[in-house]
């Protein structure tokens, strides 16, 4: 059973099954550049400025066109708020320092989880997609 989570740890760190939006540019070297696919359109997300990553309860964090992801706001997704936006990273902050007073006053380290979330969200959509693009 070990062995089996190891092996899939190993192939997802070598590049050669990625996770659901990314695709290898190579064939799966070490270090390799990897390309961003739409996950309504399926074509290549070029640049930063196309992407917009949203988190789905049901799927994690997901990468859209920003046209792709106007789209999918109209339908039944209309709660899909991009985690990489400048609102987002306001709110973000907004949400430390409310959450920073409470711990002070209250005491309780339940703020402090609540205030990491958002960041932890926002560092993730970075790891998974973000730092792949121009």
């Amino acid at each position: 059973m070990y062995e089996n989570a190891f092996l899939t740890a190993t192939v997802l760190l070598i590049g050669q099954q990625c996770p659901t939006g990314i695709r290898s540019a190579t064939s799966g070297r070490q270090g390799a550049l990897r390309r961003i696919v739409c996950q309504r359109c399926g074509d290549v997300i070029e640049s930063k400025s196309e992407l917009v990553t949203t988190l789905s309860l049901l799927q994690g964090i997901m990468p859209y066109h920003l046209d792709c992801h106007a789209q999918n706001q109209k339908g039944w997704n209309a709660g899909a708020t991009p985690i990489n936006s400048q609102a987002t990273i306001a709110i973000m902050i907004i949400g430390l320092i409310v959450c920073t007073v409470l711990l002070v006053i209250i005491k309780s380290w339940v703020f402090v989880v609540a205030g990491l979330l958002a960041p932890l969200l926002r560092l993730l959509s970075w790891l998974i997609y973000e730092r792949f693009l121009p």
